[in-house]
């Protein structure tokens, strides 16, 4: 008994520690928050970027601090660099208005001879439905689709009179059917959030044909585009572009997103 109770202390006062010392990084973050913030009033534009790196050296990340980076960035007029930041933010928080606003207004300062061609509607759909939640909301919602589909099964499988054995058939259908979507809908958000899928291109370089130097010019990218990770050989990305034609950039030249 005396061994158990003295297992049960040291487990509550680990959980003590835990909660002090992530208490105390939520503090220290906050007011290096405010002091890059107060740097930015003061338009001291190198410290302000200094301060927020560090946060984000100490894994404190938000979409406001992106925001806050990229906007720094952007009044130093390293506009790759400001939208590298806004598009981190928005991978978080897809429907952030200020960085929406943020992407918009820095867009406006770079050059690209790349049209937009739209994915095919369905791919557009999906990737609008996955980006309404995080990958931890949907996951919820899957369990709770799941709990409705026992729910079925047991009042199926117990006979109860309150319900129809019908009814207990569309329980189940739906709990399943809403299951699958949920956790397929949970997957694919969860790697968008984690995975490495897109890139900001920093400096002006030339679309390789192949991924080593001497391979073909295939035309001249601007800084700031965006592109998607294909694939990666030694120091080489396989990229797609907006217009969705692929080539091979040097990985120096890109920062993931």
């Amino acid at each position: 008994m005396i061994r158990k109770s003295r297992i049960l202390f040291f487990l509550l006062f680990c959980i003590v520690c835990f909660s002090f010392f992530s208490l105390s990084a939520n503090g220290q973050s906050e007011d290096l928050f405010t002091q890059a913030n107060e740097a930015v009033l003061a338009e001291d534009f190198n410290k302000a970027i200094s301060i927020y790196e560090q946060i984000l050296e100490n894994d404190q990340v938000s979409p406001e601090l992106y925001s806050n980076l990229g906007h720094a960035h952007f009044m130093k007029k390293e506009y790759p660099k400001a939208k590298l930041y806004f598009e981190k933010g928005l991978k978080m928080s897809p429907h952030h208005s200020d960085l929406k606003t943020n992407m918009k207004n820095v867009n406006t300062y770079l050059v690209s001879d790349i049209s937009q061609l739209d994915d095919f509607f369905l791919l557009t759909w999906w990737n609008g439905w996955k980006s309404l939640l995080s990958s931890s909301i949907w996951s919820l919602f899957s369990l709770l689709a799941l709990g409705l589909a026992l729910f079925g099964l047991a009042h199926y499988l117990l006979k109860w009179n309150r319900i129809s054995k019908s009814r207990s058939f569309w329980f189940m259908g739906l709990g399943l059917g809403l299951f699958l979507l949920f956790t397929l809908t949970a997957n694919s958000k969860y790697h968008a959030e984690n995975d490495f899928q897109f890139a900001i291109l920093m400096e002006g370089v030339q679309l390789k044909s192949g991924p080593e130097s001497r391979s073909n010019d295939l035309r001249e990218l601007q800084p700031g585009e965006k592109m998607e990770i294909l694939d990666s050989i030694g120091e080489w990305y396989k990229i797609a572009l907006r217009n969705k034609s692929t080539g091979w950039v040097e990985t120096k030249n890109l920062s993931l997103i």
